[in-house]
């Protein structure tokens, strides 16, 4: 590999983990707050917004397996600048295996998507068909949800750990509903201002 190559992959690595971050804080700072005062006292995870977990699907829409090493740095950031008192309360195993998981759900299930023959990643062939990346996005939630709720919950009965579950699957999607739609709308501005600008 180049050193060219190397220093784009090195560039996208501190994108993709910056775009996770700053989508964690606003869950964090922003969403939280809110949920919090509204609801009572829950974990980011189980956010009614999740942000991040659309920052991993897009991500990994566009740079496949490479795109779960940023996100898996992001979560492991996240929680030691917004949650250092829940990490050391879940330990660093449970820690790091819900960050990788957090990252790893996208990808498994865009290739559960391409063993069905439905490939959905990214081609400078294809257009992005976004209804098939929610599709995607929705399994990916699923699939981290069920890690996170048996990561980061406390021992519990099974009943409080389907309400996790639950929770963080409703606000992963939602999450990535918000991210998607504001996207959308920025390439719409964009191709517009384009338009006039010809």
């Amino acid at each position: 590999m180049s050193l060219e190559n190397c220093r784009a992959n090195a560039f996208t690595c501190c994108v993709i983990t910056f775009a996770f971050l700053c989508a964690y804080a606003v869950t964090f700072l922003v969403v939280m707050p809110l949920q919090n005062a509204l609801f009572g006292e829950t974990q980011v995870w189980r956010s009614v917004l999740y942000l991040p977990h659309g920052v991993c699907v897009l991500a990994t829409m566009l740079f496949g397996w490479r795109a779960i090493v940023p996100p898996t740095l992001g979560s492991t950031g996240g929680l030691f600048f917004f949650s250092a008192d829940r990490l050391v309360e879940i330990g660093a195993l449970s820690s790091g295996l819900a960050a990788i998981a957090t990252a790893a759900c996208a990808f498994v299930a865009f290739e559960v998507f391409r063993f069905f023959g439905r490939n959905h990643y990214a081609t400078p062939a294809a257009n992005v068909q976004w209804r098939s990346v929610f599709a995607v996005g929705i399994l990916a939630a699923l699939i981290g949800a069920f890690a996170k709720s048996n990561l980061l919950c406390a021992p519990g009965s099974c009943e409080g750990n389907m309400h996790d579950y639950w929770l963080s699957v409703s606000g992963s999607i939602c999450g990535l509903f918000a991210v998607m739609y504001v996207l959308m709308h920025l390439f719409r501005r964009a191709r517009l201002s384009g338009r006039d600008w010809a």
